[in-house]
């Protein structure tokens, strides 16, 4: 019997495995249990291609890779190419392209980095530039120098060198002077307008949420407590209606990009990871189901129904299945960029 090569998603990240003919049947992979789960035990049972499972060991499903792999050495080399590629460079790897299609590619891979730039704008900074920007007419104004001229009326080499470094210098200076300028101008508007704006009273639902520990949710008795709490309905309200003001409620925003939004705001990233959707996990490691928390899955749902109508309550299931839990592990390693604060 020859060798295989499947890929399986655990604790949110994709892992792939060289395993014997027999131990993938129909997208399902048979996994030994107990002490010949791990170290040697394990390898000697996956380097001999007449294993066969039996009802003792687990099952879980699979993506075949790769079939009919003479040797199991071929099996490994290709085990350890595939966990070293990107998701989307797997085929390559397996059935690589012709050299054409190659070339192709390489032609056609633009970069497009307006887009990135866009993406991380700043508006305020952005208003400071444009205002720094239209004021260098200001500021040539203020120096009042004529740099061209200045020189071709310098003779001399060194006479050359002095005139230019002072002309240097005085630029410097005007420019310094009136970035100064800017700056208090800039601390006056910002006093008036912070001592326009009128008091903001702490919402009713922040209180509430004192009891529970403030968003985000940061670990499994702070999740059970506010699924406990929801059951509230007072309570509920209060929290919908102060996740609304984020999200939005005229039923037409975009539900994936609030969905993640709402996600950050409710749960601490890392807290995600001691979950999965059943409590299954192949790792051993105990998991916690998130499906039990009903109401808060309720809750999630409910939020961003009410900006995007598209959006229904399986859609939320899948939500948390795909996005958020398979993914846990690598997004607690990424940081939460709040993009609902000014």
């Amino acid at each position: 019997m020859p060798f295989k090569v499947i890929k399986t998603i655990e604790d949110g990240e994709e892992l792939i495995s060289a395993i014997p003919d027999g131990w993938e049947q129909k997208g399902i992979l048979w996994w030994p249990a107990g002490p010949s789960a791990t170290g040697k035990k394990l390898e000697k049972l996956r380097s001999n291609e007449h294993t066969v499972p039996d009802n003792s060991w687990n099952k879980m499903p699979c993506v075949l890779k790769k079939g009919n792999i003479s040797t199991y050495r071929e099996a490994l080399l290709l085990e350890k190419k595939l966990n070293d590629v990107n998701t989307e460079n797997e085929n390559d790897i397996i059935n690589p392209p012709a050299l054409s299609n190659r070339r192709t590619r390489m032609e056609t891979h633009v970069l497009d980095f307006n887009e990135l730039i866009t993406e991380d704008i700043d508006t305020e900074g952005a208003v400071g530039c444009c205002s720094t920007a239209g004021s260098v007419d200001e500021v040539d104004n203020h120096a009042n120098i004529d740099f061209a001229d200045q020189v071709q009326q310098t003779t001399g080499k060194e006479s050359k060198i002095d005139e230019i470094s002072s002309l240097l210098t005085k630029l410097a200076n005007s420019f310094e002077a009136f970035k100064t300028e800017v700056s208090v101008k800039q601390d006056k508007i910002l006093q008036i307008l912070q001592n326009s704006a009128p008091p903001k009273a702490p919402p009713k639902a922040a209180m509430h949420l004192a009891n529970v520990g403030e968003f985000p949710l940061a670990s499994i008795d702070e999740l059970e407590e506010f699924n406990k709490k929801l059951n509230d309905a007072e309570f509920k309200n209060d929290i919908l209606a102060q996740m609304n003001k984020i999200a939005g409620t005229d039923g037409k925003c975009n539900g994936d990009k609030i969905a993640f939004i709402i996600a950050d705001k409710m749960f601490e990233r890392q807290v995600l990871t001691e979950l999965t959707w059943t409590g299954f996990s192949r790792t051993g490691r105990v998991k916690k189901a998130f499906n039990v928390y009903k109401n808060i899955i309720q809750l999630f749902y409910e939020i961003v129904h009410d900006a995007d109508n598209a959006f229904t309550e399986k859609k939320a299931e899948d939500f948390f299945k795909e996005k958020i839990l398979k993914h846990a592990n690598a997004r607690s390693k990424v940081k939460v960029i709040d993009s609902t604060e000014k």
